[in-house]
């Protein structure tokens, strides 16, 4: 098998492994994918003069990475995906002669998405202030992230809820749950600094937790603390007490509330 049979045979294999519908082997995906880099490697597309390959090299290269990007956010190396992007952008925003990837929309939305949930605001507005430079034409293709956007302005779980409900992509579900905990984190911080007393009642139906679980996780990556009679402090106060102290039938009946109000979304 020459080289070029080789390339084209595993970066097939890659896509039926990456855009499978069923399951993702992460592993087998890996191998792939240091496989094809060391025919890329062998064929000089990772050299110095990687920019001089040919049309068709291009659009396979670019191929590449963009499955390598997809990759990347199945299995949450989010410094991988930062990484695959801006070799992507190369292709995507510097060779106008390239047809337009049927993942380019997409894999830009994500990157955007990613700098939404990771509270990278000066580079969502770089990247941003690019998209809309070099793409006038296509606002549509990027109008859910900034629907997105807005709801992050605006501290609105309700309509991120919808929007996430409603999602083109199945590759933006990790980073609207992250926007949703950054939503959560400035809703929460900001009824602690303005009230005297929160309860787990109050900040359940603030914040429309999923389920216990889900609730005791966010209360305690704030090194936040619950009382006997289930007000929640800040880690200072030395007020801190075990899950099983709370009433649970209370808990219980605030989430399944909670839970019915985002059923109603």
């Amino acid at each position: 098998m020459s080289s070029n049979e080789a390339l084209i045979s595993r970066l097939e294999k890659l896509k039926e492994i990456t855009e499978s519908q069923t399951s993702f082997d992460s592993q087998q995906a890996r191998v792939i994918l240091h496989e094809l880099k060391i025919i890329l490697i062998q064929k000089g597309y990772l050299s110095q003069d990687a920019d001089k390959i040919d049309f068709s090299e291009r659009i396979m290269y670019r191929e590449i990475l963009e499955l390598a990007m997809i990759m990347g956010v199945k299995m949450q190396e989010f410094g991988e995906i930062q990484n695959y992007f801006r070799q992507l952008s190369f292709y995507y925003f510097e060779n106008p002669d390239l047809p337009f990837s049927q993942r380019m929309f997409t894999l830009i939305n994500v990157n955007l998405l990613m700098d939404l949930a990771f509270n990278k605001n000066d580079e969502y507005l770089v990247n941003l202030t690019q998209i809309l430079a070099s793409f006038p034409k296509f606002n549509s293709d990027i109008k859910f992230v900034l629907d997105v956007e807005r709801c992050l302005q605006d501290n609105s779980i309700t309509k991120l809820f919808k929007l996430q409900l409603n999602s083109p992509s199945e590759l933006y579900d990790v980073f609207l749950q992250k926007v949703i905990d950054r939503i959560r984190r400035n809703l929460a911080k900001n009824v602690m600094k303005k009230t005297t007393r929160l309860t787990i009642e109050h900040l359940a139906k603030l914040l429309h937790f999923q389920n216990e679980t889900e609730m005791y996780s966010f209360i305690e990556s704030l090194d936040w603390q619950i009382t006997e009679n289930g007000e929640i402090k800040q880690k200072e106060e030395e007020v801190k007490i075990s899950k099983s102290e709370i009433d649970q039938a209370k808990l219980n009946n605030i989430l399944s509330y909670a839970s019915r109000f985002n059923s109603l979304l």
